[in-house]
């Protein structure tokens, strides 16, 4: 394996490409409201994959993409969660994904130092910061 390191300024636009040359990289996303399908539609359905979407990785599952018609049509909420957590299991059996992290950080710093800008995952770079 070979690190190529992206600067943060280009990194969406790295990753975002359909022909980008990663095998594996960090990537974020959090649900908009308490469902997968603010999940699992925005990153696995297959026919999504263009340019700049959400589904970077590329996975496209003929058979994930009807069952997300088939779970977004079914109108009992219990069951559609049930659904949802099937076809994750499902899924997670064959994406090109690590599930790694909940981020949750609090950065706090004062007019005493300088340097401070925050990184693209929403981090501040230590080795940019000085003290005033």
């Amino acid at each position: 394996m070979v690190a190529d390191e992206v600067d943060s300024k280009d990194y969406y636009d790295e990753i975002g490409d359909v022909n980008n040359k990663f095998d594996l990289y960090w990537a974020g996303w959090g649900p908009d409201w308490p469902s997968a399908d603010t999940v699992i539609p925005p990153l696995f359905d297959g026919r999504l994959i263009a340019p700049d979407s959400s589904d970077t990785m590329l996975f496209d599952d003929p058979a994930v993409n009807a069952e997300i018609d088939r779970i977004n049509a079914e109108t009992d909420l219990a069951q559609q969660d049930k659904d949802w957590a099937a076809l994750d299991k499902t899924i997670m059996g064959q994406a090109p994904i690590i599930p790694w992290v909940d981020l949750r950080q609090v950065s706090l710093y004062g007019p005493g130092l300088g340097g401070v800008h925050l990184g693209f995952i929403g981090t501040v770079y230590p080795l940019d910061v000085y003290v005033k």
